[in-house]
């Protein structure tokens, strides 16, 4: 700025204040005109004359619209350097916040984003652990995988990335080469490490000697201390112990975890106490050296104290290390009970396709070596531990427990721990109901009889499942609460959670979601304590079930994604996710869900699973609200895999069921429509009765309406908004509210028009109070279509529709159901819906009444139409 004129010529310190206080007025007057932040970013790497203005600045900030926002790390700023005797350590309106790594799900979010690919969650896993969030570090990662040609679908062993090496040997390079020695040392013991295997491990130096280079290792913030009393260390971040460990040889790291594992041995005197894994760590690594004796003995204990406290991923591990060190060498007792517990911990923790090689094939092999070797006791107990499976996943488990049933007295107690086991297998996975149910209830009886508690709650909850899969909701929600109740004496955690599954499941389906709530947050608090594979994200997806009733859509994703990062192909929570998408209108969303349950589904044989029965039910919904029915010869085929079978539990025969009842209508086919309607009356028996998001008497209502029935379709869409307006399911609500609406539109009969105005605002007012977008597409052209049609006279007062009149004169006339059934050629079921719509229309507490009422309004019943038998 040349036209400015030169101040005078000052001293040192004189100078630096004009020019501290110039520049800070110059940014007060800037944030005059607008608020004013400045980001200063590396503070570490600043001088100390840089601080001093920037306290300057501070100093004169108050009054101001001035924010500074400043980033430093805090590894970089020991005692000595200049931030430390600035502003940042004694100024009053500084205010310090420690930012952590970023979360797992915003580590996938990263990795989308810098590589344009859609991670696994087995990289986004591998990348949180390697990286532990720190965003530099997962930039670095993501750059050497893309320049190293690495695919981003699959989580190999990571490597550090130059750049990473770079910043921590910087740090590690100012730290004395005695210092580095012993952390190398740490380093190869472990992230933690105590003072006293540490120092038993560095005999040339002294205690005081190892206090002080440790000391200068956490001032440099490359170790933290995390306990005092127990003088325990850990390195701050695993990047710093995976950089030390990367400078040793392979001989030397062998040497020393061989150290370590028998220094650890002698300081825990033979009780290796919770302190298993790490031993069993120590010798698999110096097992070159030291042989594989210990590292099998360690191995197995560790993996089974991880499976006590639930640690079954950790479990799972530990059992495969054993078992490695074993190939090879022939079947004996150490293989037996590595396989037992690779079983145990493969069913607590694959997916349910994985289920065959990793769990039941494990259990079978240490069932038939116990067997064969004259264990009973042990043969029983793998039997006993066979994992819970998916319905209708015939995965060996039958043929195991079968030949367990053979090596013992049948009324015995060991026999009824086999029977509850082989009771579920029967019922759920088998389809054999009445087998299933005669096992269960034979361990019922034997419980019973020895007093066990446990084995009782555990087969009461069994039954309670086998059940309910079977459409028997009364006598489910009765063994249910049975198994809760009893299950307050034990600690059955699983089998708790089965009953608290069955009894949700069972007030679903009556529509009670106060309870289906109580059962459903309950069930989750157990999943989270055991960790198991199929209940975890079981009972996650049951509260998204109930956040979706409610219209929760912030909370229905949240659980899902919750569930979906433990269980990213789970049918159950897939098919929930797809429909949530496609009736909020994210289409795009909705496809990438829809196509992942596809690919799996397609990925096994045509069976009566779970993926086939979602798979069959979500499309044609999708079709439903879209239009789109190109995937119909999909769900089709899907649908066929449930209903040829001869083991299908009615459950998911129901959601085939209604999948192919959706294509009949979307295609007009009122043939196809019959067919489904008569099938799925069979099945269901209960009005109102409740799957998943959709109420079946709106199915029902649909199917009848495309079957030309008009008046059997009105009691099947008054039956649904009933019951879904007393449940509280208001997006079934919207949707039932709807597809009665264009039903009475199409009949055009009196007092049509005018109820289908009336259901078409109430839809649309809930799809605007809760975003149903999916929904709301489509009501424009109904709305249309009912404001150009010409309403006509109701065929009866209160507007009861001409079948309700037919109804209401039989009734006056002293009919039962099933007589005014046979009279106009309809169900029972269907006669029940009727009175019940003539009872809420008229305002009528019972038949007695509403014959009174047709009397009054001139319906009496004509000539010859009274009961014969009067």
């Amino acid at each position: 700025m040349p036209d400015l004129e030169r101040s005078s010529t000052l001293d040192a310190d004189q100078a630096r204040f004009r020019l501290f206080e110039s520049i800070t007025t110059f940014f007060k007057n800037a944030a005059q005109v607008q608020p004013l932040m400045l980001v200063l970013d590396d503070l570490h790497w600043a001088d100390k004359p840089s601080l001093l203005l920037l306290e300057f600045l501070a100093k004169q900030m108050a009054g101001s619209r001035i924010l500074v926002l400043g980033t430093y790390r805090d590894a970089e700023a020991t005692r000595e350097h200049p931030l430390s005797d600035t502003l940042l350590y004694r100024n009053q309106v500084f205010h310090s916040t420690v930012l952590g790594g970023l979360e797992s799900r915003a580590v996938g979010q990263l990795l989308q984003a810098d590589s344009g690919f859609v991670a696994s969650q087995e990289l986004v896993d591998a990348v949180y652990a390697h990286t532990e969030g720190n965003p530099f570090f997962i930039s670095e990662v993501i750059r050497l995988l893309r320049e190293e040609g690495a695919t981003f679908d699959a989580a190999d062993k990571l490597p550090i990335p130059p750049g990473i090496l770079e910043v921590i040997g910087q740090r590690l390079g100012r730290l004395s080469e005695n210092c580095n020695r012993v952390l190398a040392t740490a380093a190869v013991i472990g992230r933690q490490f105590d003072f006293k295997l540490l120092a038993g491990l560095s005999e040339d130096t002294t205690d005081i000697q190892l206090i002080e280079l440790l000391e200068e290792a956490l001032e440099s913030k490359v170790l933290q201390e995390i306990s005092e009393q127990r003088e325990l260390y850990e390195f701050s971040h695993a990047l710093v112990q995976a950089t030390l460990l990367d400078r040793l040889s392979s001989t030397r790291k062998v040497r020393l975890h061989a150290s370590i594992a028998e220094a650890l041995e002698v300081q825990l005197g033979g009780n290796p106490g919770n302190r298993a894994g790490e031993l069993a760590h120590h010798f698999a690594e110096a097992s070159p050296y030291l042989g594989t004796g210990k590292l099998i003995e360690y191995s197995l204990l560790a993996g089974e104290q991880a499976l006590a406290i639930y640690a079954h991923e950790q479990a799972l591990e530990h059992f495969r290390q054993g078992l490695a060190a074993k190939e090879g060498q022939p079947m004996d007792s150490d293989t037996a009970a590595l396989m037992f517990g690779l079983g145990r911990a493969g069913g607590a923790t694959l997916q349910i396709y994985e289920m065959q090689t990793g769990s039941i094939n494990h259990l079978e092999t240490a069932f038939n070596y116990y067997a064969e070797s004259g264990d009973v006791a042990k043969a029983v107990a793998v039997a006993a531990s066979v994992p819970r499976i998916s319905v209708g996943e015939r995965v060996g488990a039958k043929t195991l427990l079968a030949k367990a049933l053979d090596l013992v007295p049948l009324d015995s107690h060991e026999a009824g721990r086999i029977l509850s086991q082989y009771g579920l297998v029967l019922g759920l996975q088998e389809g054999r109901y009445e087998e299933g149910m005669d096992a269960l209830n034979r361990a019922l009886e034997i419980a019973k009889r020895e007093g066990d508690v446990n084995l009782a709650v555990r087969t009461l909850a069994f039954a309670s499942n086998v059940e309910l899969f079977n459409m028997n909701g009364d006598e489910g929600l009765e063994f249910n609460l049975q198994a809760i109740e009893l299950g307050r004496e034990v600690d059955q955690p699983r089998a708790e959670l089965s009953a608290r599954f069955g009894a949700a499941s069972a007030y679903w389906r009556s529509g009670d979601l106060a309870e289906v709530r109580i059962h459903a947050i309950a069930g989750l608090r157990l999943a989270e304590k055991v960790r198991d594979s199929f209940w975890l994200p079981a009972s996650v997806w049951f509260n998204d079930h109930v956040a979706y009733a409610e219209g929760d859509w912030t909370a229905a994703r949240e659980f899902n994604d919750q569930g979906l990062a433990m269980a990213d192909h789970d049918p159950r929570l897939l098919s929930s996710r797809v429909q949530l998408e496609f009736a909020l209108g994210e289409f795009d969303q909705a496809e990438l869900y829809l196509n992942r349950l596809i690919e799996t589904m397609q990925r096994l044989p045509p069976s009566p699973t779970l993926f086939h029965a979602a798979t069959a039910l979500v499309i044609p919904i999708a079709g439903r609200i879209t239009g789109d029915d190109s995937r119909f010869d999909i769900a089709e085929k899907a649908a066929a895999g449930v209903l040829q079978s001869d083991s299908a539990s009615r459950v998911f025969e129901v959601r085939a069921r209604i999948g192919m009842g959706l294509i009949s209508v979307s295609r007009r086919d009122a043939t196809e429509a019959h067919r489904q309607h008569e099938a799925l009356v069979s099945l269901v028996e209960s009005p109102g009765y409740w799957l998943t998001y959709i109420c079946i008497d709106r199915i029902l209502g649909l199917l009848a309406n495309t079957m030309g029935d008009w008046d059997l379709a009105s009691g099947h869409f008054e039956t649904a908004l009933d019951f879904c307006r007393r449940a509280g399911h208001m997006p079934e609500v919207a949707w039932s509210a709807h597809d009665y609406a264009e039903a009475l539109a199409q009949r055009h009969g009196p007092g049509d028009i005018a109820q289908a105005k009336s259901l078409l605002g109430e839809s649309s007012a809930i799809c605007t109070e809760l975003g149903i977008n999916g929904l709301s597409m489509r009501l424009p052209a109904l709305q249309e279509l009912a404001d150009s049609t010409p309403a006509r006279a109701s065929a009866g007062p209160d507007g009861l529709t001409q079948r309700e009149v037919d109804v209401i004169r039989l009734v006056a006339a002293g009919r039962t159901d099933r007589e005014i059934a046979e009279d106009l050629i309809i169900s029972i079921r269907t006669v029940t819906t009727h009175v019940g719509n003539i009872l809420n229309k008229t305002g009528t507490a019972n038949r007695a009444e509403a014959a009174a009422y047709a009397v009054r309004h001139g319906l009496e019943p004509e000539e010859g139409s009274g009961h014969s038998g009067a």
